[in-house]
């Protein structure tokens, strides 16, 4: 199963072209918003974002809303059978579970959509019992102490790095820094960060049983060769 996977797009229609001609080629089964489709932006500029995606494309979208999106984007469930919200929802796909926790955790700033801690434990409930080896885990937020230093402190969620350490997942994305572009390894987990479509980057995933391979790309490198 091949995935492509963006996240902070931040209403830069400008770049969507860019980014669809890279990949026009591409033969994916899936595109995963890890969150940010605007930034402050009404609810219906985030529709038409991912319904042009959809559109271009024609492959089944999966998102998280960020926590510069519009939190009316929380209670959507699918356009079309097309286009499929995954915050605190399954959504099964090859056999392999796909679930979503949108927002951020708390930030000074009191953006549109955060959460606490025991949010996030609440939230995690619903997968408690899902086979680590068949689950994808999208989190707009980080998680503590990977991918998440700014301003010297970590700032990811501390809740989001115990399910990892206690229950993990084959695949974990993430999004919100800016800072940073790369995928790690972490015990049984792959923990990956594309960086901000804002700055041209996506990732090609495949995912071959209990393998999963990476390739992060950048669409503005290529337009400006």
């Amino acid at each position: 199963m091949k995935i492509i996977v963006i996240t902070d797009i931040h209403g830069r229609w400008s770049y969507i072209k860019y980014f669809l001609k890279n990949i026009k080629e591409l033969n994916f089964e899936l595109l995963i918003v890890a969150g940010d489709l605007t930034y402050f932006s009404k609810y219906t500029e985030a529709l038409n974002i991912l319904k042009t995606l959809y559109k271009e494309i024609g492959k089944k979208i999966l998102f998280v809303p960020g926590n510069c999106d519009d939190a009316r984007l929380l209670d959507l469930d699918n356009i079309d059978n097309n286009i499929f919200n995954i915050h605190t929802r399954l959504h099964i796909h090859n056999n392999i579970y796909f679930y979503g926790i949108g927002g951020s955790n708390k930030t000074p700033f009191n953006t549109w959509i955060e959460w606490s801690e025991d949010d996030f434990n609440r939230f995690l409930r619903n997968i408690e019992n899902i086979d680590w080896n068949r689950l994808v885990l999208v989190t707009h937020t980080p998680i503590y102490s990977i991918m998440d230093y700014v301003n010297g402190e970590n700032i990811g969620s501390r809740v989001l790095y115990d399910f990892l350490i206690t229950h993990g997942s084959l695949l974990w994305i993430t999004g919100h820094l800016h800072e940073y572009s790369g995928w790690v390894k972490v015990d049984k987990t792959i923990v990956l960060n594309p960086g901000p479509f804002i700055k041209g980057y996506y990732a090609i995933i495949v995912i071959d049983n209990e393998n999963v391979n990476i390739d992060i790309r950048n669409f503005i490198e290529n337009r400006e060769k």
